[in-house]
């Protein structure tokens, strides 16, 4: 072979994105973990590729892993060696440049070899490493591996990009007394002295960020035979039940509702003691951090906590459609996975357990740097875009919308995906008219940072409402106002007045746009009362004039107030109010004068939205000579639901 570098000068891509000259077509990964102590491995890997380009190079990622040079050929289909001319090491990009004397042929296939390894990381819970727990006075270790979004290069020599998919067979060494589980289900396994090999059925096609592994003592309740198996440390596992029968409902119900079968064989949850992040969707082996898998009984563990594994269970299973099968082609759109995911998260799981009912980055935001992709998980991920999913469901209708969600499933089935094939689902099949394309629509709120507030003002003599937009901001001393970006919202209010009191018609009525932030409309005659968002179906907060605040505080306070605002809307407004006060958009008077309602709340939505807000203000108090006056509203606006 040729010359062998280690080197970080800029031979190679100069980019931390991979040339888009070769793609991968499969891997055979083998990796020996038979080290007694987990602390490190060793591995080869053969990667079949097709090469695309037209030049005498092709890159793949590595990283802290210590290539065997003896051992990298690239051969062709036929098994002639390709001679290397280079075989550069790029530590600043994390990659490996293959370059070769003779141009490589476009459109032909090869397969790179590698020898290599790695070391199990025992600090730090992404990559491959090392867990621990207890069982009486032993301590049991564990391998296993976390490697969203740029983490998969830190195991095998790969392309760690999520546009690359590939089918991967995966073979594992390992002591006899550990279990070794993978994506997918066991095909072989062989037992020599002390030693055991595990052979694993072929993936789908998938990215390598979901490609897993657990080697453990860990144990299951279940056979073979099931769909799930849910493992756990053998002092807990009894406490798996409630994990897997959920998770049995739930897959059934997801199912149903995209019309689409699960298209993976088994579906292993596994729960880690030590984990980064609540859970990670590998598909065929999802990953939980423990606690999210373990509900000992009604007495030992709280309600909270059983919602709890069902909502992160629903949201990990939701990504086998979003997500693994079809997978964002660049971390900018990975909330079409977390978005979507959070979504049916407390879609699917309130039809499944009824009972359970500044630095603000935008939706889309394009990195490349790895030490960037990996803080993308964040709520603006998760929360903000399932509330514009959620928002955008109502605008279109839910029937039109899993009607759009099914066939953009069906339409990008084990591809790539991006924002653009979503909206034009949606386009296909919505019957309603907008004021803009879905995709203007939804890009306003992916391509902007937080959010907006509505200022709404009501002159009764001329019987108008005037709406207008604001980028809200809770203003604080670092930072100074941000730009005053403009979204498309949709408006739709209730009154007191009969023709406009149906709070479940959640469609709108009007919106605001970015090229008529402000409007006004006509109201009926007698409206005394109204509400701007119903049911706050709309990803924004919603300002009145004092008059309007004044009129909802007496519907609140009056004896009528659960039959005249469903829960959701009451909740709103102590949200609303709350924040807008701290942001010094609304008087306290106003604020606290609203607040004291709950004197006679017992619902628990208002009262979680009121108690961050009640926090903020104890903590704002609690130095003050009138302290003591914020405790006795305290006492007065708590006594009744402490009492129930």
């Amino acid at each position: 072979m040729g010359s062998m570098q280690n080197d970080d000068d800029d031979t190679g891509s100069g980019s931390y994105r991979l040339p888009a000259v070769s793609e991968p077509l499969s891997y055979d990964l083998y990796l020996d973990l038979t080290d007694n102590s987990f602390s490190s491995y060793t591995g080869m890997v053969d990667i079949t590729i097709k090469y695309t380009g037209n030049e005498s190079s092709f890159s793949l990622n590595s990283l802290d892993l210590t290539i065997n040079e003896t051992s990298v050929r690239v051969l062709r289909t036929d098994g002639t060696v390709v001679p290397l001319k280079s075989f550069v090491i790029s530590h600043q990009f994390e990659q490996l440049h293959f370059t070769f004397d003779d141009l490589l042929e476009t459109g032909s296939s090869y397969k790179i070899h590698l020898d290599f390894q790695g070391l199990i990381k025992t600090d730090f819970f992404k990559g491959i490493y090392r867990s621990s727990y207890g069982v009486g006075n032993d301590i049991k270790y564990l391998a296993t591996t976390f490697l969203a979004a740029t983490y998969a290069r830190t195991v095998f020599p790969c392309y760690d990009e999520p546009s690359y998919k590939a089918r991967f067979n995966i073979k594992i060494r390992h002591l006899s007394h550990h279990t070794a589980l993978s994506n997918m289900p066991v095909t072989v396994s062989t037992h020599f002295d002390g030693y055991s090999e595990t052979t694993f059925d072929t993936t789908p096609l998938m990215s390598t960020y979901l490609v897993a592994l657990v080697v453990s003592e860990m144990t299951t309740l279940s056979s073979d035979k099931e769909l799930f198996r849910v493992f756990a440390p053998e002092n807990k596992v009894n406490y798996t039940i409630y994990a897997h029968d959920f998770a049995v409902r739930a897959v059934r119900a997801l199912e149903t509702h995209f019309g689409r079968q699960n298209q993976i064989p088994k579906i292993d949850l596994v729960g880690i003691p030590d984990f980064a992040m609540g859970a990670m969707e590998n598909w065929g082996l999802i990953t939980f951090r423990e606690d999210y898998l373990i509900y000992e009984d009604e007495e030992e563990t709280t309600a909270q906590s059983k919602q709890r594994i069902a909502s992160v269970v629903t949201h990990e299973l939701a990504h086998m459609w979003f997500g693994n099968e079809i997978t964002p082609e660049w971390w900018t759109y990975v909330w079409l996975n977390e978005g979507f995911a959070t979504y049916f998260e407390y879609y699917i799981t309130s039809q499944v357990e009824p009972s359970q009912s500044c630095s603000a980055r935008p939706m889309n935001y394009y990195a490349t740097d790895p030490a960037i992709l990996n803080e993308l998980y964040d709520y603006v991920v998760y929360a903000k875009s399932a509330s514009v999913i959620r928002m955008m469901q109502n605008v279109i209708g839910l029937e039109t919308f899993k009607q759009a969600i099914n066939d953009y499933l069906r339409s990008r089935s084990y591809l790539t995906t991006k924002p653009e094939y979503l909206y034009a689902s949606i386009e296909k099949f919505r019957t309603v008219d907008l004021p803009a394309s879905v995709e203007s629509i939804f890009e306003s709120w992916a391509n902007a940072p937080g959010y907006p507030v509505v200022t709404v003002t009501v002159d009764r003599t001329q019987r108008t409402l005037t709406a207008s937009q604001k980028r809200f901001w809770m203003p604080n001393e670092v930072d100074s106002p941000p730009e005053n970006k403009l979204f498309y919202i949709p408006l739709n209010y209730a009154s007191n007045v009969p023709s406009s009191n149906d709070f479940q018609d959640t469609a709108p009525t009007f919106w605001l746009t970015p090229e008529n932030p402000s409007t006004t409309i006509a109201l009926e005659t007698g409206v005394e009362w109204l509400v701007v968002n119903k049911q706050q179906t709309g990803y924004y907060r919603v300002n009145y004039d004092v008059e309007s605040w004044r009129k909802l505080i007496e519907v609140l306070n009056s004896d009528r107030f659960e039959e005249l605002l469903p829960v959701i809307n009451r909740a709103q407004l102590v949200d609303d109010v709350a924040n807008l006060a701290r942001a010094g958009q609304v008087g306290y008077d106003v604020a606290l004068s609203l607040i004291q309602y709950l004197e006679r709340e017992t619902e628990y939505i208002p009262w979680s939205t009121a108690y961050d807000a009640l926090l903020h203000l104890d903590r704002m108090f609690s130095g003050n000579k009138e302290y003591v006056r914020f405790e006795s509203y305290g006492r007065t606006i708590t006594s009744h639901v402490f009492n129930r």
